[in-house]
């Protein structure tokens, strides 16, 4: 096998290859579900224990045997009475307790506050306290009561929304990434099979058994795949760090003015529902429309959830054609809470909700193309490579290294071709099918910028693929 392995290393170090970066993209994945990130405290670091309507909600999802029980997280606070400050500061160990208000996504009716930060006494731990408050609340049952790191979700309920988002999208990957490394891996362990085929049938003729055969080929793919486990596994925990810090910034983004009503879209089919604050909402269906664009996935009147969605009631945005920039300022002056924003600031808030909005679609993207690039480089370069004898006979008998540098780069230039045009005519079918389903058009909206570069990227990786080898190769199979 080490023979086998000196003669001819191209189809192995290309299994290793294909073996390092399932590897890394299964790791990077589970690290990315498993992990847990931090919302800062903000302003309420000096308190002991933060206590706030539960900001959670369970859902049942259909009915019978067949119901689903889940946990979620809301994303707007459900509010608490003002008096349960003066409730909680007469706890045993509690210095203090005041009521807080005007956190992001606050919902603040009158009467209550957002939630109640409590001190302890000096020499008294926060969990101590936190397990007297949950005393004399009866267990706590429909309150949030966190200590330590977890008043960061408290203070910034976006943060724990997110944070679900990410850890469900992360295990939502694992399946596709193992699927589609192992077809990676199957591709290119078939690929060295076969360019070794007839060193097999060698080892036939000179009386190895079938058995003989395959054990020496499990043998060479348990050892690559073991060092492609090795190589493959820093890096992936590297990687998954590296997304974990991406869904933290992802979380502290500011949130926009959406009802984020979405999440109970199934339970709203059921004829029942909550609204985001948790208050709950019986709804009839009067009205299903086959096309969603510019609207919500779901419609309700607007006083039902006037209060419940962690924003001010009225429009949130009002567009204004013309006037000077003195003449706005007075209006917003007489206007206290509104605030002016030039075409270049919102543009840039629009713009960065869209990029919020986008961030899981980007990642599952950015996951595929570089299993794609893996298999797309990986093949070619260990093609290139077994090509070698015959570069070298192209030599023996006069072909110039111009001469065969151009068989090559035509070799590339079919493959890249071959590649964006089978790949156009796959996406057309999905695409069109699902442009005329949503805007009733057989004309899809192309961006003209990553349109060109993924035509580029493809060009270069192959192009890549297929000449550095050819340059490596050349200067020492043409001069022999």
């Amino acid at each position: 096998m080490l023979a086998g392995i000196r003669r001819g290393p191209g189809p192995l170090i290309g299994t290793v290859v294909a073996s390092a970066a399932a590897a890394v993209l299964t790791v990077a994945a589970i690290s990315t579900a498993a992990a847990h990130t931090e919302a800062p405290a903000g302003r309420l670091a000096s308190a002991s224990v933060v206590v706030a309507g539960s900001t959670n909600l369970s859902v049942t999802l259909g009915r019978g045997q067949g119901a689903e029980h889940e946990t979620l997280p809301l994303p707007a606070y459900r509010g608490v009475p003002a008096s349960l400050a003066r409730r909680l500061a007469q706890v045993p160990g509690a210095a203090s307790a005041a009521g807080e208000s005007g956190f992001p996504n606050g919902t603040v009716p009158p009467g209550d506050v957002d939630l109640v930060a409590v001190t302890a006494r000096p020499g008294v731990s926060p969990d101590v306290l936190a397990g007297q408050i949950r005393a004399a609340l009866h267990g706590g049952q429909g309150y949030t009561i966190a200590t330590g790191a977890a008043r960061g979700d408290v203070a910034n309920l976006n943060a724990a929304v997110e944070r679900s988002n990410g850890q469900s999208l992360a295990g939502a990957l694992i399946a596709p990434i193992v699927l589609i490394s192992l077809f990676v891996l199957a591709s290119a362990t078939a690929l060295a099979v076969n360019l070794r085929r007839r060193r097999f049938a060698l080892l036939r003729a000179v009386g190895a058994t079938r058995g003989q055969v395959r054990r020496a080929i499990l043998a060479e793919l348990a050892v690559c795949g073991a060092v492609g486990g090795a190589l493959g596994w820093l890096p992936g925990a590297a990687l998954g760090a590296l997304s974990v810090r991406a869904l933290a910034a992802h979380q502290m983004l500011p949130a926009g003015s959406a009802a984020w009503l979405s999440p109970w879209l199934a339970a709203i089919a059921c004829g029942a529902s909550a609204l985001v604050a948790g208050t709950p909402y019986r709804a009839t269906v009067s009205a299903i429309y086959s096309r969603s664009l510019a609207s919500g996935d779901l419609l309700i009147p607007a006083s039902v959830a006037a209060g419940h969605t962690g924003t001010p009631p009225g429009y949130s945005q009002i567009l204004v054609s013309g006037g000077t920039a003195a003449e706005l300022a007075r209006l917003a002056a007489g206007h206290p809470g509104l605030r002016v924003a030039s075409r270049s600031v919102a543009n840039a808030q629009s713009a960065q909700a869209a990029a919020q909005n986008s961030f899981a679609n980007d990642l599952i993207l950015g996951v595929l193309g570089v299993l794609s690039a893996v298999a797309l480089v990986n093949t070619l370069v260990v093609m290139t490579v077994e090509r070698r004898r015959v570069l070298r006979l192209l030599g023996r008998v006069g072909a110039t290294r111009g001469q065969v540098a151009a068989v090559f780069g035509w070799q590339a230039v079919f493959v890249a071709g071959t590649g964006l045009v089978a790949g156009a005519a796959a996406g057309a079918v999905t695409l069109l099918a699902v442009t005329r389903a949503v805007t009733g058009s057989w004309g899809p909206f192309i961006p003209l910028a990553p349109a060109v570069g993924l035509i580029a990227a493809v060009a270069v990786l192959t192009a890549g693929a297929v000449m550095i080898p050819f340059g490596v190769m050349s200067r020492r199979e043409l001069s022999s």
